[in-house]
């Protein structure tokens, strides 16, 4: 992928996005399924966050919103 991806192995970058669940039926200590596309200048342009750990973005939703950031960019 020509982007960077995060890896939050110590959950504060959840956590300051609200997405953290300590505990639930379907989770423990885990971050609710989400999805963050931010730009270059660091803005989010697209967020998904699920309900419960079984409800994520399709990977063709996913695509076409990587897809769409990347058309812009080139655009600009």
């Amino acid at each position: 992928m020509p982007f960077p991806f995060l890896i939050d192995a110590d959950r504060s970058v959840i956590k300051q996005f609200d997405v953290y669940n300590p505990i639930s039926f379907d989770a423990f200590r885990l971050a609710h399924p989400s999805l963050f596309l931010v730009d270059s200048d660091g803005k989010i342009v697209y967020s998904y966050v699920s309900s419960n750990q079984f409800d994520r973005p399709t990977e063709n939703a996913t695509y076409e919103k990587v897809h769409d950031l990347l058309a812009k960019s080139i655009d600009a």
